[in-house]
Order: structure tokens, then sequence, then C-alpha cells
């Protein structure tokens, strides 16, 4: 256990430094040995045990992978087709596997090691690129029938998307974001009304929402604003605070 700490100690260190050294990145092309060394590592703490949540030194170890996930969110603001072409392989490798607990698991941490990344608003080309990949996540939500990874997913897209929301504009009108919400904002909403899903698919309904065209989100308003209202009045404290937030929203 006490090595465990200390190798603990030691990730976290390096971590903040690699941050502090990544933040320079975009200005250095290259590099792509070191880019790809600096890969293996995040993507291992992202890696799923069966003995991670019995361990003395889970918190820590979760605090580690955070840290990760923000060395990969980094690391994509400056070699975002890099990151994608790993996470979209490591997602596949998963994909092909017999289903299992331990799969959806391994799955679910992969997902969670992605929820630093963030859309580019500029240049238009890699904003386009980043809501690409944002669609190719979405297909995989549709598709999947494991409520626990499509719960994850939900999450990491309110992730992903609650920057975006506080900064879109004219970008709604770009036919990469359209076309993500037309496709996810439907099932989304009609899943809402099954209490299994509600409580982790509604935050991304008031995302889908807050990113859409004006006629989108005039069209669509007043059912959502219902919806709000009654999850208000909903006895689950959890459930009647995300309906206020997403009003906030």
């Amino acid at each position: 256990v006490q090595l465990q700490r200390r190798e603990a100690a030691v990730e976290f260190i390096f971590s903040l430094a690699l941050l502090e050294v990544l933040k320079q990145l975009p200005f250095h092309p290259g590099h792509s040995d070191i880019i790809q060394n600096i890969e293996n590592l995040a993507f291992r703490h992202f890696k799923y045990r069966d003995s991670i949540p019995n361990s003395p030194n889970s918190f820590n170890i979760h605090i580690i992978s955070d840290l990760y996930g923000e060395v990969v969110g980094t690391l994509a603001q400056s070699r975002f087709a890099s990151i994608k072409k790993r996470f979209m392989s490591e997602l596949k490798e998963l994909r092909s596997k017999e289903p299992s607990p331990h799969t959806t698991q391994s799955i679910i941490s992969l997902l969670m090691g992605m929820k630093f990344f963030r859309v580019k608003m500029v240049p238009i080309e890699e904003f386009e690129a980043s809501f690409q990949f944002m669609h190719e996540c979405a297909q995989y939500f549709l598709e999947v029938k494991d409520k626990d990874i499509k719960h994850a997913l939900a999450g990491l897209f309110v992730e992903i998307l609650v920057p975006v929301a506080a900064a879109v504009k004219n970008e709604v009108n770009v036919p990469c974001v359209k076309n993500f919400v037309d496709l996810l904002y439907p099932p989304t909403l009609d899943a809402c009304t099954k209490n299994k899903h509600r409580l982790a698919l509604f935050p991304l309904v008031t995302c889908l929402l807050c990113v859409s065209q004006k006629t989108f989100f005039l069209n669509n308003w007043h059912y959502f604003l219902a919806m709000c209202l009654s999850n208000l009045k909903n006895r689950d404290q959890k459930m009647s605070r995300v309906g206020m937030l997403s009003m906030n929203l």
C-alpha cells in the first residue's frame, strides 16, 4: 500500500508537469515519438481493473486517472487527430469483446478518460472535426443497449457540450452541429420519458437544445419547459435539481 502511495505521488507530480509542458505544444510541430509515449501512458490509466474499487488507494487512483484525462484533453488541443484515432481504436477493441460486467466497466472507464476533451471553436475546420468526432460517438450512443454505457456517453456529451453552449453563436448554423442535434435530440428526448433514463439523459436534452438552431429551439422549447416544470415536482430531489438547473441554462 505504501509503495502504491509513493507511485501515486510521483504520477501526480509528473502529470502536473506534463500539463504545463503540453500547453506549449501548439507552438511546436512534430515530436510524434514523445506524443505517442504520452498517449500510451495516459490511456494505460484509463484501463479498468477489478481490483481498483476495493483498493485502499482507489481514491488516489481516480485522481491520477482524472489528471491523465486532463493531459489527453490538453494534448487534443494540438494533436486532436492522434487522440481521436487512439480513442476510437481502444473503443473498437473493447466493443469487439464479449459483453460482460468487466467489458462494460472498461468502456465506461475509457469514456471518462475523454471528459476533459474540449471542442475548439476556431478555426472552423477544427470545430467541424470536433463535431464529426462527437457524431461518431453519437452513433455508438444510439446503437449501444447497455444502460450504464449509454448513461456514461450522455455524461461525456454533457461535459463537452456545456462549454460549447456557453460560447456558441453563429456556429449553431454549421451543418455538423445541426446534424448532431438532429441525430440525438429525438431519441434522447424519447428516452427521457422512461424512469431508468430520465436522470442521466435529461441534462443531455438540455445541452442539445442550447446548441440548436433558433427555429429548432423555438419549436421544442415549450415541451422542454413543461418537462422541466414536471421534474421540479418530482419527489426525487436529484431529479428536481436537474429540472431547476436545466431551466437556468
